[in-house]
């Protein structure tokens, strides 16, 4: 997995995805890791032989897109999301976007992870427009 923050808004999300690919030595400096896609996101694991290290979750609200690395290299799947960040300096918090990668065994793989997060962001949304309507025929506004 390779992982970086994205600082440069003005970057588009290709762009990231080849500055981090180059910047990891094209996937030599990364980690082994097992991804799984759920409806609340994203759950990282770390691939280890002693200990079970906590996985790392990235709640599907806080994910703003996901691309497969086609150009760059096709196995590469990708990912952005907000980041909250304490201020030592000021008691409110702050946010960041990150881009996280993933290089997965095939561009098959890449591309299935990419299609299959894409299908639960549409399954939330259509729950969240259908609980909206719902309130809103009840006489509830918010």
């Amino acid at each position: 997995v390779i992982v970086e923050t994205w600082a440069d808004y003005e970057d588009t999300p290709l762009k990231y995805v080849q500055r981090a690919w180059s910047n990891s030595g094209c996937g030599k400096q990364s980690t082994r890791m097992t991804l799984t896609v759920t409806s609340d996101g994203i759950l990282l694991r770390p691939k280890t032989l002693f200990k079970k290290p906590e996985p790392v979750r990235f709640d599907l609200s806080k994910i703003s897109t996901c691309l497969f690395g086609g150009e760059v290299d096709p196995r590469l799947f990708c990912w952005f999301s907000k980041h909250r960040v304490e201020n030592v300096d000021d008691s409110t918090p702050s946010y960041e976007m990150r881009g996280h990668c993933v290089l997965c065994k095939t561009p098959e793989l890449a591309l299935t992870i990419t299609t299959k997060l894409y299908e639960v962001f549409t399954s939330a949304y259509a729950e969240y427009k259908r609980g909206r309507m719902r309130n809103n025929s009840d006489g509830n506004c918010f």
